[in-house]
């Protein structure tokens, strides 16, 4: 005799005529076997906003303007079957993953490429960028201030820790990178503000942005790779993201050694940036978010043992001065270019 959750999936599952022989839960959902093939249903809270933000993805989808694994539209043309009170249901193809979760290092190669092609495919034109400086200079100054604060208290201890020790050591190299960025950054807002020549190039172009990238949002079957869960997906400037994501993959890796100029290559050889977006880029990714989160929680929280934060911080550092490097060759090889272009231009001149 079928069981009331069983009930419950035949009846979801009526709205596609589907008719299951077999299921079973995997993790978060539920493979669903029948005649016709295998899918997967999942269910979560979802809003009436994050099943339109599904809608986009799955418009996109079907212009093959991007690689997304989108719900499949019940008979009714519904995306997501209503739930009892916030919960949804949607149905999805089945896929066998051949790549395993934890190989987080194979999936953040194929996560750089899907992003830049779907950041590429989905570009809007330029952004006002006026709001945007000026929540960049809040930003880096927010950062820096949690660094001084920092530096300033472990300075007065009359023995600092460990920890602090170590990151008195290397404060200076960190906060140089700060201090060069958020000139940067108050120096473009300066130029937007007055409305220079200059500042009508410091638009930002718009694509659709995922929302949620991580290496778990990607389903790799073989050689088909789709990005998956876009219910927070949005059009806005996609450099934020994209420099999200590098600083994402050092910060959940933090180990030596990443192909970090090949996934440069990967993204931007799918998204070519201009010259613009480079020095954005290579500025955001100069003041990270992972060490200033490990000091507010050696200072507030103080959960975990000194050996802890000591090695964390070691293997971080390591890791994101791998990735500032990377980047710092490419932008300076991208100056040149666009320097030498200048260089012809006005010789032809």
């Amino acid at each position: 005799m079928a069981t009331e959750p069983d009930l419950q999936v035949r009846r979801l599952l009526f709205q596609y005529d589907l008719f299951p022989y077999q299921f079973s839960q995997h993790g978060s959902v539920m493979k669903i076997e029948t005649v016709i093939g295998n899918f997967a249903l999942k269910q979560k809270k979802i809003t009436r906003n994050q099943i339109n933000h599904l809608l986009t993805a799955y418009k996109l989808a079907g212009k093959l303007a991007i690689d997304a694994l989108s719900p499949l539209p019940s008979k009714y043309g519904d995306l997501v079957i209503q739930g009892d009170g916030d919960s949804g249901y949607y149905l999805l193809p089945w896929f066998e993953e051949t790549v395993p979760e934890s190989d987080l290092l194979t999936r953040y190669t194929r996560l750089f490429l899907k992003a830049g092609q779907m950041h590429q495919q989905t570009l809007r034109g330029d952004d006002n960028p006026d709001q945007l400086y000026q929540s960049m200079v809040q930003l880096l100054t927010g950062r820096q201030n949690i660094w001084e604060r920092f530096v300033q208290e472990a300075e007065h201890h009359v023995y600092p820790s460990p920890f602090e020790q170590l990151v008195l050591s290397s404060a200076g190299g960190y906060l140089t990178n700060l201090q060069n960025a958020l000139l940067y950054f108050q120096g473009t807002q300066k130029e937007v503000e007055e409305g220079t020549e200059n500042a009508a190039k410091k638009g930002m172009r718009r694509a659709l942005c995922h929302g949620r990238l991580n290496p778990l949002h990607i389903v790799i079957e073989n050689e088909k790779c789709y990005l998956i869960n876009f219910e927070e997906c949005s059009y806005g400037i996609f450099i934020i993201e994209a420099a999200s994501l590098f600083e994402q993959a050092s910060a959940v890796l933090s180990k030596p050694h990443l192909p970090w100029k090949a996934w440069i290559s990967s993204y931007l050889a799918a998204c070519p940036l201009t010259d613009n977006e480079t020095t954005f880029l290579f500025h955001y990714l100069m003041c990270p978010l992972a060490p200033i989160n490990l000091l507010e929680k050696y200072r507030l929280q103080h959960d975990q043992s000194e050996f802890w934060f000591t090695q964390h911080w070691i293997t971080l550092q390591r890791a994101q001065s791998e990735m500032i490097r990377a980047f710092q060759g490419y932008y300076e090889e991208k100056q040149k270019q666009s320097n030498h272009q200048e260089e012809q231009t006005s010789d032809d001149s």
